[in-house]
Formats: structure tokens, sequence, C-alpha cells
């Protein structure tokens, strides 16, 4: 009996566990809203309403969007974190908090879908396409063809609660839109967050919106995906601007600027220039790819030369390598460090390939670790599966028959208590 019961109680605890990791590991969805301007005409392509879209799927909608309007300015409004009870919430006057965005509903084809897989990285589908990103403040309208412009309305700085940084998000994202009508022919808008906001602590997202706030009013602006010019081009692509930290103090790169690619027996060099963040100094960082005879190459290290031309080599703490035609993908943060530990170079989401053919990216090999979430998970499945029909097979095997039987000619069994 005692056996029994711990038996129950291993396997309550292993499905509670099994629970937890679910739970924690589930993919956030998160609420996208489309419109087009009016020169645009109607969509002939419309996502089914009250629909859930994984990656793939909404990046087939985008494409389908693009190919259709003859390449419009594709401009991503994005939040830290969204989710749909944002849309249903009210404000403090009983009132919407997208009255302005309301407002444009009567000239543009607007369409609303609840949920989508990590719909940022769908745009990457795009670049097939000759997209480039490029991330702007709204201060200044760049030339934009075949360009994503990226606007993060966490950027925005606000000391209220979260009801009016949604109505301020608002207003912004209307006004910009209106000015940019007025210089782009064609826009498809996409509104959407990150990650979703129904599952993250309040206390977590104002701490997150003060550390995303930029140092300067007017925001920051670089190129996240660079192309080199030359006879083997090399592409690099960020979600973000590239950070570099010298002696503890932390730097965005703006303005990058891809040149030549600095080619060598067995390795390549792609040169980028950037600005220093409320400085006018340039810095020059130097990737370096190598090529080993099995048919890979890899990212080794970076080379930064100051605005004074002093030089510190940074050697890649990633193990950034990939087969030759393939590009390497990565979800985490990317680190170069020189050996004192004094400078340190971050690449977020980084994406990179040298070889590119027709300046498009060649399928992409990531950095997943062999044991994934997944795998995990259908480990502890088998097991506790394992588990309950090892007990099963215990339990019957403990069973023990009768080895008397009554005669009904003869005098009847009697069994003492012991027995």
């Amino acid at each position: 009996m005692k056996m029994a019961s711990f038996k129950m109680y291993l396997t309550a605890v292993v499905a509670l566990i099994l629970g937890t990791i679910f739970s924690t590991n589930a993919h956030s969805h998160v609420p996208v809203l489309l419109w087009e301007s009016p020169n645009n005409g109607e969509s002939e392509v419309n996502p089914s309403a009250l629909s859930r879209m994984n990656v793939e799927e909404f990046a087939d909608v985008l494409m389908r969007r693009v190919e259709a309007d003859h390449s419009p300015v594709v401009v991503l409004f994005v939040e830290d974190t969204l989710s749909v009870e944002d849309f249903s919430r009210q404000s403090s006057g009983s009132g919407s908090l997208f009255p302005a965005l309301q407002t444009i509903k009567g000239n543009v084809n607007l369409e609303f879908i609840p949920s989508v897989e990590t719909p940022v990285k769908a745009l990457n589908r795009l670049s097939k396409l000759g997209y480039k990103w490029e991330q702007i403040s709204g201060e200044v309208l760049p030339e934009a063809k075949k360009k994503i412009l990226i606007v993060n309305l966490s950027d925005l700085k606000t000391d209220e609660d979260r009801s009016s940084m949604l109505l301020q998000h608002d207003r912004y994202m209307t006004a910009l839109y209106e000015r940019m009508v007025a210089v782009y022919p064609n826009i498809l808008a996409i509104f959407t967050g990150r990650r979703s906001s129904w599952t993250a602590p309040k206390q977590d997202l104002s701490r997150v919106r003060r550390d995303a706030e930029p140092t300067n009013a007017a925001g920051t602006s670089c190129n996240v995906a660079l192309t080199s010019s030359g006879t083997s081009q090399i592409m690099l692509y960020t979600s973000e601007c590239p950070i570099i930290s010298i002696n503890s103090s932390n730097y965005n790169l703006t303005s990058g600027d891809a040149l030549k690619t600095d080619n060598q027996k067995g390795s390549h060099r792609m040169i980028v220039r950037y600005k220093l963040e409320n400085s006018p100094d340039k810095i020059t960082v130097r990737f370096r790819f190598n090529f080993s005879d099995d048919g890979y190459w890899q990212l080794t290290q970076a080379e930064y030369e100051d605005s004074t031309g002093q030089k510190h080599i940074l050697e890649s703490k990633s193990n950034i390598r990939a087969p030759l035609n393939y590009s390497y993908n990565c979800g985490t943060t990317a680190l170069f460090q020189n050996a004192e530990g004094t400078v340190t170079l971050k690449l977020k989401n980084i994406k990179v390939q040298p070889g590119v053919q027709d300046g498009k990216f060649s399928p992409a090999q990531d950095c997943v670790p062999f044991f994934t979430i997944p795998i995990w998970s259908g480990l502890f499945v088998t097991f506790l599966l394992l588990f309950i029909v090892a007990w099963g097979i215990d339990m019957m095997m403990s069973i023990h028959t009768m080895d008397r039987f009554d005669d009904p000619k003869g005098k009847p069994l009697v069994f003492n208590a012991q027995e």
C-alpha cells in the first residue's frame, strides 16, 4: 500500500513538472493590425478573421500583399508587448485605446489578425524581394525604395501607465502615417508587438520601457541589413543597432555602411564603417570569415578600429559556423571581445553569410542545440508513459490467484484468519 501511494505521488510530481515546462516554453502569439494606403486600392489577399497563424503563414500573406501592390513601402510599428486584450481595454474616459487609428479605418483597407507567431520574424521573407531594413525615429523620412521602415514605439518616452502609453503611441502612429502618405505613393503599415503583454508582469513592463528609452531625444537610426560590395558579397543582418562596450560604457553603432570585401586566401573580410551614437566620430569594424577544407565557413573575429586609428582584435565568443552556400541564423546575442575584456561588440539576432548569390540569403543553419525544448518534452512524455506502463505491469503481476477451490461433493473449505 505504501509503495502504491509513493508511485502515485511520484507520478503527480512528474506531471506537474511536465506541465510547467509546456506552459513556460509555449510560443508567444501577438495580434497584428494591417492597413494600406488608399492609393493601393482594394487588396486581393485578405486573411481570414479570427485566425491563428504561424510564421510561415503570415510571411505568405505579406509576400502576396507586397507582390500585388507593386512593392509598397513597408512600415512596421512595433511595441515591446502587445495582446488582444489591449484592443478591448478602455481608457479612463471609457473610450478605446486606439481612437486615432479608428479615424483612418474609413479610408484604408484595414485587417486584424488576433494571433500570429512572432510576426516580426516573418518580415525577413521580404528580403527575397530585395527589401532592406532601416530603423527610423520619425523625425526624418528616408528615401524608401523596397525598404522596411521600423518604428520602435517602446522608444517613445513615457512615465504614465500602460493605457496612457498606448494612447500616446496611437496618436504618434497616426501622425507619422499621415506624413508618410504625403511622401510615399504606396504604403503597407503593420502594427504588432514582439511578445504578448498578457503574460508579462506589470512591473516588468515598466522596467522594459525605461531600459528601451534612447539616450537622445531624436532617437537612433541604423542600417540593420548590410551588404558589402565587390566580387564576393557578404550580407549581415541584426534586429537592432550593434552595441560596442568600451570600458563598461555602451554606445550604439548607427549609420552603418558596408564597404568592399577584403579577399585573401582562405578568408574574407567584411569592412563596415559605423558612427558612434551622440558623437561625430566614426569607427571601422572588419569581420573576418575563415573557410575550411571540410566545406564550412566561420566568423572568427572582428577587428575594431576607433577614430584615432587604435585597433582591437575581438574574438568571437559564439560558434558562428555554417556550410558553404548556407547562411547562419541565431536568435541570441553574438559577442565579440578582446583578450583584456575592455572592448565588447554585441550583435542581436544575427543572420550572416559570406558569398551570397543575387543579394539574398541562402537557407539558414540555426544555432539550435542538439537537445531542443521539443526533444526534451518528448523524452519527458516517453519516460512518463514508460513509467505508467511499468507501474501497471507491476501491479498486474502482484495479483495472486486462488490455489484452492471448493469441491461441490466434498466438505467446504475453511480458511483460518492467518491464511
